[in-house]
């Protein structure tokens, strides 16, 4: 079940990474956020985290992006 970004004040880290795929033909550098997610917060008082990527070059750069489908891998 896909959710919304939960907002800056959950992000708890961040990381440059680079994604590829099997059918890239680049190295594609992301922003990578992991955010606490609010509504998934445990009784038991754990947290549930979601990872977010947000492209780390400008988009005037990029093309052919493909979209978020709202699934998880």
């Amino acid at each position: 079940m896909p959710y919304e970004i939960p907002g800056r004040e959950h992000i708890r880290k961040v990381e440059l990474v680079y994604r590829i795929g099997t059918q890239d033909e680049y190295y594609m550098p992301y922003y990578r956020f992991y955010a606490e997610l609010p509504q998934e917060k445990r009784e038991n008082g754990l947290n549930t985290y979601g990872a977010y990527y947000v492209p780390a070059v400008s988009g005037e750069y990029l093309t052919g992006m493909p979209t978020w489908d709202g699934s998880f891998n």
